[in-house]
């Protein structure tokens, strides 16, 4: 996952209307109580990079020509969907999607320890967890289930070197501290990469199966190396649940 998530949204903040050639405005509901899916994953077909829906379920694609475009909609839960829009040119496309739950299949019990998946993508932040490396935070799955939080930042709240805050729909996680550093945001990732501009809250606590919180460059693990020279006020890494 990169910054091209955002893929088209900053260009509509960078840009006027009026240079734009077409708006697809997106709203995804769920197909059996019709209310809002925040989190889903939207890839436009033959580009790179996908966005998410904010948490009123909405997403906005700003088309860099007229024609059809093919949405493809992903959200852990549910079965994916591809969407067609025809877009004109100075004109915004407003469509509605309902995505539909995902068929369980019950498998056979597999009784394994609940602080470890079977995920190989996974491995590096149980490890770490296990040993609590780095002088880290770690928020195992486990007790994000016990948490029962509706959003990430009510999370974070509960870690005592960090503060959130929440200003005209801009969350900024601050890392605690005095002096000249008091007001210090902190980088976030998301499995393994960094994210810059990022709305913690398009992710929802279901879908994350961990979370490291690293109080300076200093304590950021040698795999994340690269990353210490953007983290100078601490590093936020977050591991969904995509291959589970």
């Amino acid at each position: 996952m990169t910054s091209a998530r955002v893929l088209a949204l900053l260009l509509a903040l960078a840009s006027p209307l009026r240079a734009q050639t077409g708006v697809v405005s997106l709203l995804v509901l769920d197909d059996a109580t019709d209310s809002a899916v925040p989190g889903v994953r939207v890839s436009i077909v033959g580009q790179v990079g996908e966005g998410v829906t904010d948490a009123e379920g909405r997403f906005l694609y700003i088309a860099s020509h007229a024609g059809r475009v093919a949405l493809v909609l992903r959200r852990l839960g549910y079965t994916p969907g591809t969407l067609m829009v025809d877009v004109q040119p100075h004109d915004t496309a407003r469509v509605t999607f309902a995505l539909t739950i995902a068929p369980q299949t019950l498998a056979a019990v597999d009784v394994r320890d609940t602080l470890t998946s079977a995920s190989p993508f996974l491995s590096g932040f149980e490890r770490r967890a296990r040993v609590l490396a780095g002088s880290a935070s770690y928020i195992t799955r486990h007790e994000i289930d016990a948490a029962h939080a509706s959003r990430m930042t009510d999370l974070l709240r509960r870690t005592m070197s960090l503060t959130v805050e929440d200003s005209a729909g801009a969350v900024i996680v601050l890392a605690r501290r005095s002096g000249r550093m008091a007001k210090c945001p902190m980088q976030l990732g998301v499995d393994g990469e960094l994210l810059y501009g990022f709305n913690l809250n398009t992710l929802v606590p279901e879908d994350v199966h961990g979370i490291e919180i690293y109080p300076g460059p200093a304590t950021v693990p040698a795999e994340f190396a690269s990353m210490r020279g953007t983290s100078r006020c601490g590093l936020i890494m977050v591991w969904t649940r995509r291959d589970q």
